[in-house]
C-alpha cells in the first residue's frame, strides 16, 4: 500500500474508535461553511429499580383501529420560498388525516407499525405537503425506529390533487420503556409553511416482564469456559434498554459469591448486559431479549483478561478497484504475540454505519464471523470477501475500518486497521460561492482551483467566479480527499483554511454548496498544484468566467449537470466512456 493510502487507513482507523459513541453522518460537501446540524438528544443514564407490572394474560388482538385525534393549533408562519406551488389565492386546501395502527394494543417492548394517511378532500390542489412527528410534547409519543423514511411526505413533499390520496408506514416504539400507551403526534406542513393542526392518535400498551440471570465468570485460562472458581463475586452487572432513544433505563444487580446474578422481573424487551471491571477482567457487553419468563436464564457473561497489545491487526484489498457488486477480497492477518490463547475472535466493521463500507460479516468472513481462536505466538492470514455495495460508485471508493477481538465495545482493547479502494464510474459536480464575508456579496473574478492528487490520475483544474461569487465544475469522480485553492485579490484573504477540504458525491440534485468568505488582509498563498487533464473520459470541466443570470435552481447557469441517486442504471451503461480509468496504485516488481 502506498504512503498515502496508509495515511487514510490511520485515519480510518480512528474512526473505528470514534464511531463507537457517535452517529455521523457525511457531509455533502464539507466545506468552511456548512448548515448547522439538526439538534442531537443528549444521552443520559437513568437507574431504574425494577418494579414488576402485573402480568397480563394473551388476549385475542381485535382488527387495527384509529383512536379520534385531539387537536392542536399551530401558529402559521411566513414562506420562505415563495416559488413553492400552493392553492390559487382566496383559496384553502382542504386535508383529512389519519394514523392507523396494525394492532388494537401492544405489549412492553413490542414495534408498533403505524399508516399515516392523507387526502386532499378540498376542490383544489394542494401545495407540496410533507409530514412530520412530534416527539416532544407527550412523555409517550411514538419514537421511528432507525431512521426515518416518510416516502411521498418527505420533504419537499407532494402535490395532492382533488380527491387524492397518499399514504405510508412507520415502525417505531414509545418513547419510554414505561409507557403504557403510544400517542403519535402528527405535524402537518405546506412547502415551508405549517398551517394544519397537529394531530394526535393513541393505542394502549399493556406492560410485561420477564427475568434475566446467569453467570459472570473471569476465564483466566482462555478456553472461553467457565471453570470452577472462576465465577466473579460482587459484580456489577447492567441491563440497559434498547430502542427507547429518550429513555436510557438501565436496572443494575450484583452477582453473589459464586458469579450468578438474577434480575428478577424486568420490562420485555431488548437490553445490552455488560459487567464493570473486576480483578483486571474486561466484560464487554452482549446483547439479549427479555420476552417471556425464562427466556433470559442461564446467560454466559465472559470477563477477559486484557490483551495488552499482544494482538496486532493488519488488513488489505487484493485490488486497487472494484466494481459495485463485485466480490471484494481482503487479506486480514493476526498476530498473537502473547502466551495465552485468544479466544471468540470476531471482526467488528463499520461503527459509522456507512452504506459504502463493508460491515464485516456474512459467510464471506468465515471464522472472523462465527469465532476464531488464536493461538500463543500464532499468526493467522486470512482472505475474507463481502460483496462491494452499489452505493459505493456515487462516492467513488469502498473501505473497510474494523477492530479484532471478544465483543464489540471493548474498543481501546482490540487491533484495529482499515484499507480502501476505488469505485470508479460517478461523475459528480461540485458548486461553490465566494463571498465578502459579513455582507455576504458574492465576488466575481476569482480563481478557484480544485485538486485531487488521490485519484487514480491525479487531477486539479481551475474555475473563475461568476458576478454573484459562483462557481462551478463537473465531470468529476467522487472522493472525499479534495482540496480547494483560493486565490483572493490583492489585500484579501481567506477568512477559513487555505487550501481546504471538500468531500465530493454524486448527489439527486443540487445541494448545499461549498462557500468561502473572504475579508480585509494579507496572508501568503499556499503552494498552487499545476493544472492536468485529468483521467481520460472524466476531464474535469469549469464554467465560463463571469457567467451572468440565474437558473431556475436558484444557481448560476453554466450548464452544470449532476447525476442523480436515481441514476445507478444509467451510470452502469456510461461507465465505458464515462468512467475514470484507474491504474494501480500500489507498486509492482522491479
Amino acid at each position: 500500500m502506498h504512503s498515502r493510502a496508509r495515511i487514510r487507513a490511520r485515519a480510518l482507523k480512528g474512526t473505528a474508535v470514534l464511531a463507537a459513541a457517535l452517529a455521523l453522518t457525511s457531509a455533502l460537501a464539507a466545506g468552511p461553511a456548512t448548515a448547522d446540524p439538526e439538534p442531537t438528544p443528549t444521552e443520559t443514564t437513568e437507574t431504574t429499580q425494577a418494579s414488576p407490572p402485573t402480568e397480563a394474560s394473551e388476549a385475542t388482538e381485535p382488527p387495527a383501529v384509529s383512536t379520534p385525534p385531539t387537536e392542536t393549533p399551530a401558529e402559521p408562519t411566513e414562506t420562505m420560498d415563495p416559488t413553492i406551488p400552493g392553492p390559487p389565492p382566496g383559496q384553502e386546501a382542504e386535508l383529512d388525516a389519519s394514523v392507523t395502527f396494525d394492532k388494537a394494543s401492544y405489549r412492553t417492548g413490542e414495534d408498533v407499525r403505524a399508516t399515516v394517511t392523507i387526502r386532499n378532500s378540498g376542490s383544489t390542489g394542494t401545495g407540496l405537503i410533507s409530514a412530520s412527528i412530534n416527539t416532544w410534547d407527550s412523555p409517550d409519543a411514538f419514537v421511528p425506529s432507525g431512521a426515518i423514511d416518510w416516502g411521498v411526505f418527505g420533504f419537499p413533499g407532494v402535490v395532492l390533487a382533488p380527491g387524492e390520496t397518499r399514504s405510508v408506514e412507520l415502525t417505531g416504539r414509545p418513547k419510554r420503556l414505561a409507557s403504557t400507551s403510544v400517542v403519535f403526534s402528527l405535524m402537518i406542513t405546506e412547502g415551508y409553511l405549517t398551517k394544519f393542526p397537529t394531530k394526535s392518535f393513541s393505542a394502549p400498551v399493556e406492560p410485561r416482564t420477564g427475568s434475566a440471570t446467569g453467570l459472570a465468570y473471569g476465564d483466566r485460562n482462555g478456553n472461553g469456559a467457565p471453570d470452577p472458581g472462576e465465577g466473579l463475586a460482587g459484580e456489577v452487572v447492567e441491563l440497559r434498554a434498547l430502542g427507547y432513544d429518550y429513555d436510557y433505563t438501565t436496572f443494575r444487580t450484583t452477582t453473589d459469591a459464586g458469579g450468578r446474578f438474577d434480575f428478577g422481573d424486568v420490562p420485555t424487551t431488548s437490553y445490552h448486559m455488560s459487567g464493570i471491571w473486576v480483578d483486571n477482567f474486561n466484560i464487554p457487553y452482549r446483547t439479549i431479549t427479555v420476552d417471556t419468563k425464562g427466556s433470559a436464564e442461564n446467560l454466559m457473561l465472559r470477563g477477559s483478561l486484557p490483551y495488552n497489545g499482544a494482538l496486532s491487526a493488519t488488513m488489505e484489498f487484493t485490488k486497487d478497484s472494484y466494481q459495485p457488486g463485485e466480490l471484494a477480497h481482503l487479506t486480514v492477518t493476526l498476530t498473537n504475540s502473547g502466551t495465552k490463547p485468544f479466544t471468540n475472535l470476531r471482526a467488528f466493521c463499520n461503527h459509522i454505519g456507512d452504506d459504502w463500507a463493508l460491515w464485516g460479516t456474512g459467510p464471506g468472513w468465515g471464522e472472523l464471523a462465527t469465532g476464531l481462536t488464536l493461538a500463543p505466538g500464532e499468526t493467522r492470514v486470512l482472505d475474507v470477501t463481502e460483496t462491494v455495495p452499489a452505493i459505493a460508485q456515487l462516492v467513488g471508493y469502498v473501505y473497510a475500518a474494523c477492530d479484532f477481538g471478544l465483543s464489540m465495545g471493548d474498543y481501546d482493547d482490540h487491533a484495529m486497521t482499515a484499507d480502501e479502494a476505488f469505485v470508479p464510474g460517478g461523475v459528480a459536480s461540485f458548486r461553490g460561492r465566494i463571498d465578502t464575508g459579513k455582507d455576504m456579496q458574492g465576488m466575481a473574478g476569482v480563481r478557484v482551483i480544485l485538486a485531487n492528487p488521490d485519484l487514480p490520475c491525479p487531477m486539479a483544474a481551475e474555475a473563475t467566479t461568476d458576478a454573484n461569487g459562483e462557481f462551478v465544475f463537473r465531470n468529476l469522480m467522487p472522493s472525499p480527499y479534495y482540496l480547494v485553492y483560493v486565490v483572493p485579490p490583492a489585500g484579501m484573504k481567506t477568512v477559513y483554511d487555505n487550501p481546504s477540504r471538500a468531500r465530493i458525491e454524486v448527489e439527486p440534485g443540487d445541494h448545499l454548496r461549498w462557500s468561502m468568505s473572504l475579508e480585509q488582509g494579507e496572508a501568503e498563498l499556499p503552494e498552487l498544484p499545476e493544472l492536468t487533464s485529468g483521467c481520460p473520459g472524466g476531464d474535469p470541466v469549469a464554467q465560463a468566467p463571469a457567467a451572468q443570470g440565474r437558473s431556475d435552481s436558484g444557481l448560476a447557469s453554466t450548464g452544470a449537470s449532476v447525476i442523480g441517486l436515481g441514476a445507478l442504471g444509467l451510470l452502469t451503461l456510461i461507465g465505458g466512456t464515462a468512467a475514470l480509468v484507474i491504474a494501480r496504485r500500489r507498486r509492482t516488481a522491479a
